[in-house]
């Protein structure tokens, strides 16, 4: 069974061929077995993706540079609201160090409660 872990917000850009848009996007953190899984996903609005000619993918550059691919889990159709939901495919990290190294928006929201 999966135990929740964190969730934290960062920053970026969203990049569909070559357009760029800030956005807010979060990261999720689950531990499970000792490993952690982390899931990152954005609201994107529905009418920049359709101006960018967006299809499935794009690409979220995050905060610290690290680049990763979203999709838009209804598929191509667009029609379904005025944002889309876009996420990664979950990322698994062996150890809490790993888990901190690849999302270092986990520690800097924890340091934030204490």
């Amino acid at each position: 069974m999966s135990e929740h872990i964190e969730n934290a917000d960062g920053e970026g850009q969203l990049v569909i061929a070559s357009q760029r848009l800030p956005v807010s996007y979060r990261v999720v953190a689950l531990r499970d077995a000792g490993q952690y899984q982390v899931q990152v996903s954005l609201e994107a609005p529905r009418e920049w993706l359709l101006e960018q000619g967006f299809e499935q993918e794009a690409t979220l550059e995050r905060e610290n540079g690290q680049r990763m691919v979203l999709t838009d889990s209804h598929g191509p159709d667009l029609n379904h609201g005025k944002s889309v939901t876009l996420t990664c495919d979950p990322v698994i990290c062996v150890s809490r160090h790993e888990l901190v190294e690849l999302f270092p928006e986990i520690d800097i929201a924890r340091m934030h409660r204490m």
